[in-house]
């Protein structure tokens, strides 16, 4: 874990933007429309950003918007299956739901 947490923080570090801001805010990845997301490992998933969404969408959720990162995870807002609107956390390796709050 503590070496993951090194590598993300690593990949993080060399966006042009803040890496503070980014993770405190949850802003998105510069130019991540269609790209590939940091992973908890450091280097990239491998799942564009497109692919993900894909995937948040078959698991039940609509207007997927916002995918950021959130320490090695990634987060999202999202309208689940009852129309409520939600905050999504995303593991980026496989786009699995790990948890939805409702805003």
């Amino acid at each position: 874990m503590r070496t993951a947490l090194v590598a993300t923080a690593l990949v993080l570090a060399s966006l042009p933007v803040h890496a503070d801001d980014l993770l405190s805010t949850g802003t998105e990845l510069p130019g991540s429309q269609g790209a590939a997301v940091p992973s908890a490992t450091g280097g990239v998933s491998g799942l564009p950003t497109d692919q993900i969404v894909r995937l948040v969408e078959q698991q039940g959720y609509s207007d997927v918007t916002g995918l950021g990162a959130e320490g090695d995870m990634l987060k999202a807002s999202a309208v689940n299956k009852l129309g409520s609107p939600v905050d999504l956390l995303i593991d980026p390796s496989s786009g699995k739901v790990l948890q939805s709050l409702l805003k």
